[in-house]
């Protein structure tokens, strides 16, 4: 699968209290958002969702890839957990050493970001193409 990113909309890099898979007021996406969007499910699942684990419609869920929910599918798995971390943090801060925040490195530099995110996304097998 092919995962394409808009930069033009992509939320990115504001931190976890103003990320969502679709923000509502300006229409911007996470990774995960993008992802989700590719893979056919609705924005109205997705407006004002902070991740995979809470799309309230389980039809919709079922369209997403398996590796990002842990075993129950009603858990966001670690390897979403990074991505959503890696996605929110702001420019030169690091991630908290939590549980899911051990292994997401401090980015300087939006292409540090971007590199990290496709190294990811590509270790299940989903290529990366980010444009604008």
């Amino acid at each position: 699968m092919k995962l394409v990113i808009d930069r033009k909309t992509w939320l990115r890099g504001e931190g976890v209290d103003n990320s969502y898979l679709l923000r509502g007021k300006d229409g911007r996406r996470c990774c995960l958002g993008f992802l989700a969007s590719q893979c056919g499910i609705l924005d109205e699942y997705l407006m004002r969702v902070e991740a995979p684990n809470q799309i309230c419609d389980h039809e919709a869920y079922k369209k997403l890839p398996n590796f990002l929910f842990n075993e129950q599918q009603n858990e966001n798995s670690s390897v979403c957990c990074k991505l959503m971390i890696a996605n929110d943090l702001v420019l030169g801060e690091v991630a908290e050493n939590g549980k899911h925040g051990e292994g997401v490195p401090k980015f300087n530099t939006e292409s540090e970001r971007e590199e990290w995110i496709t190294k990811k996304f590509a270790e299940h097998g989903i290529e990366v193409v980010f444009e604008n």
